[in-house]
């Protein structure tokens, strides 16, 4: 897993690959798969994997573009489940951009941006 990190989130982290480790199995990913080259990916375990990334050394902000895209619903429920559950609403905020409705209540606020708007 290809990670460079500012030394703040780099700090947060005693132990890396356990990190990843824990983040990939929360996320429903395999160790193996860790190691494979993203070519042998699915698009959803590419993503998953960047979300691994993301999280690493809780940021205090996390953008998040499409991540549920591809996606089935039930690996967009787990994965938003995951998401909102892994952050410290105290400390750290989470945008999503999305163009998926069913995830909307699944947070605290929802700024729609369109023609209709």
């Amino acid at each position: 897993l290809g990670l460079q990190f500012s030394k703040k989130r780099q700090s947060r982290v005693d132990d890396v690959d356990q990190a990843i480790t824990a983040l990939a199995q929360k996320l429903g990913l395999t160790p193996e798969l860790l190691h494979q080259q993203p070519s042998a990916m699915s698009i959803g375990q590419q993503q998953r994997i960047a979300v691994i990334r993301a999280m690493l050394g809780c940021p205090d902000l996390i953008l998040a573009d499409e991540p549920t895209s591809a996606l089935d619903p039930t690996a967009t429920e787990q994965f938003m489940t995951q998401l909102n559950t892994s952050i410290d609403p105290d400390s750290q905020a989470v945008i999503v951009v999305s163009h998926n409705p069913e995830i909307i209540p699944l947070f605290d606020r929802v700024i729609r941006i369109g023609e209709d708007q």
